[in-house]
């Protein structure tokens, strides 16, 4: 929890969704290219506050900045996906109602 708080601090949402922990290529997704690196200065002030604050071990607070520029990631998806639609559907929208006007105006 307390390490999701920093991160959030620190970096914004986007640079989470785009950036990961090392900056290396995702064993799990080959063909995807690899992603920026988070602040390694950053990172480590964060990880070195949580574990001298919380007694928990480095590896514990890395694997939870990684969770969070995955959620982070599948979030901005969403967020693009859901506006594509909107723009889609805005689009058959004025299209329906050009079409419709030209046949009002055809008559």
């Amino acid at each position: 929890m307390a390490t999701r708080k920093l991160l959030m601090a620190v970096f914004s949402r986007r640079t989470l969704a785009t950036h990961s922990l090392t900056g290396k290529a995702s064993p799990a997704f080959l063909s995807k290219p690899a992603k920026l690196c988070l602040d390694p200065e950053k990172v480590a002030d964060i990880v070195m506050t949580v574990t001298a604050n919380s007694h928990v071990k480095g590896s514990l607070v890395r694997s939870a900045i990684t969770t969070k520029c995955a959620d982070e990631n599948k979030m901005l998806k969403l967020q693009m996906q859901k506006k594509q639609r909107t723009l889609e559907a805005s689009a058959a929208d004025k299209d329906l109602q050009e079409g419709a006007a030209a046949e009002v105006t055809s008559e």
